[in-house]
């Protein structure tokens, strides 16, 4: 995890999201960045269910 976080970019928004409806820990990995100086990270509303709810699309990666 951490350096997955080392490697994302601090000039453009970094939404975290998890499947659990409460985003705990997609909240949990934007506070890691906000501590890091990042200011445009943040978990995604809702989780991945409230992103397909709404109509959103999203794209599935064959399994490894």
């Amino acid at each position: 995890m951490e350096k997955l976080l080392d490697s994302l970019p601090a000039d453009r928004d970094v939404i975290f999201y998890c499947s659990c409806p409460n985003e705990a820990s997609a909240a949990r990995a934007a506070k890691r960045l906000i501590d890091r100086g990042y200011t445009r990270a943040r978990p995604l509303r809702g989780g991945l269910d409230a992103w397909t709810e709404a109509g959103y699309g999203i794209e599935r990666r064959p399994a490894h």
